[in-house]
């Protein structure tokens, strides 16, 4: 499978750090951003490689010409004007069935095959690799349904009251059918592409995974890269590794214990958690709640109720920076007898 790289942009927001290269070639502990990825995509067995260039793209030519021990089989597609991570597209010739997409300011380190293998499955226009970040405010959302489909986009201008911290890492499997919907012309993937194709009823999925994905966007993002590269954070995070994860409890372990908890304006925090959630994301330790909510069997709430509750949970933690890498919850009960109760849970 063809992996696209988009090398093009200005890297505007990093410009403090170094505005004579391109964002690509910015150097973290001794390497290059592209030479991490490259290195990333090689060792998934992904070695067909078309780089995207326009801003100073003369020295991305330059640097892989002079780094010919990658050994893998990498051309180029200029921009002669900024054409966006859409527009760019319409630049490849001959890009045919499903092709990997990564934004060229991104360190990530992914088990793909889990990833492509995904995107097979489902049968969509395209896969979205999502996760929970630490700043969600300022992010790109996307809000799934229980099958993974993509409903909706919140984008990181939008006041966001109530949310699932699931945020587009800039990194994609398309489905080459997606170029109908893109011209030569300025255009952004999520912006201007995804919606189109939603508005279509075309299908779009997002695969959540706890992966190392984290882009260069800021100076300080830049030195928690360093440190997670330093430490084996993100070699480690690949989802070929086996995980350390904290399962925690939810009701009476992180919000006020209430009978029945269905009311979302009844959900309240424990003092110490924020710190205790703080800690854990500043370990290798995923922290997933898992929770029994058997009021749904019991016909006391929907289980879109329960949906509610927990992205009331990430919301509040996602203003404080802070992450839970999954919520999973039980709506079952076996026993029968409740007024309303929900046959279709009753085991």
């Amino acid at each position: 499978m063809k992996t696209v790289i988009m090398a093009g942009g200005k890297g505007t927001r990093v410009s403090s750090v170094s505005s004579t290269i391109p964002k690509a070639l910015l150097t973290l502990n001794s390497k290059t951003v592209l030479q991490y990825q490259l290195e990333s995509l090689k060792k998934e067995g992904l070695t067909e490689v078309i780089i995207c260039i326009g801003f100073m793209g003369g020295q991305i030519i330059d640097f892989i010409e002079k780094n010919s021990n990658f050994g893998m089989d990498i051309s180029f597609v200029n921009e002669s004007e900024p054409m966006g991570t859409a527009g760019a597209l319409s630049l490849i010739p001959k890009l045919s069935g499903d092709f990997i997409l990564v934004y060229g300011d991104i360190i990530f380190d992914i088990y793909f095959e889990k990833f492509i293998n995904f995107h097979i499955s489902k049968k969509g226009l395209g896969s979205l690799l999502i996760h929970p970040n630490d700043h969600p405010q300022d992010s790109d959302l996307v809000q799934i349904d229980n099958d993974s489909k993509v409903l909706s986009f919140l984008m990181k201008n939008e006041k966001k009251k109530l949310y699932k911290n699931n945020v587009n890492s800039g990194v994609f499997i398309l489905n080459s059918k997606i170029l109908e919907y893109i011209s030569n012309s300025k255009l952004d993937l999520v912006n201007d592409i995804f919606p189109k194709v939603l508005f279509d009823k075309k299908e779009l999925y997002g695969y959540e995974s706890s992966e190392y994905v984290k882009d260069m966007g800021t100076p300080n993002r830049i030195r928690e890269i360093e440190k997670a590269l330093f430490s084996g954070e993100v070699s480690s995070k690949n989802l070929r590794n086996y995980q350390k994860a904290v399962f925690i409890d939810r009701d009476g372990v992180i919000n006020k214990e209430v009978d029945n908890l269905v009311e979302i304006d009844d959900f309240e925090l424990l003092s110490g958690v924020k710190e205790a959630i703080e800690l854990l994301n500043k370990s290798f330790y995923l922290a997933i709640v898992i929770t029994n909510q058997p009021a749904v069997a019991k016909g006391f709430c929907s289980i879109e109720t329960i949906h509610s509750i927990n992205m009331k949970l990430e919301t509040i933690l996602g203003d404080k920076g802070l992450k839970l890498e999954a919520i999973y919850f039980c709506p079952h009960h076996p026993e029968k007898g409740f007024k309303g109760e929900n046959k279709k849970y009753k085991i």
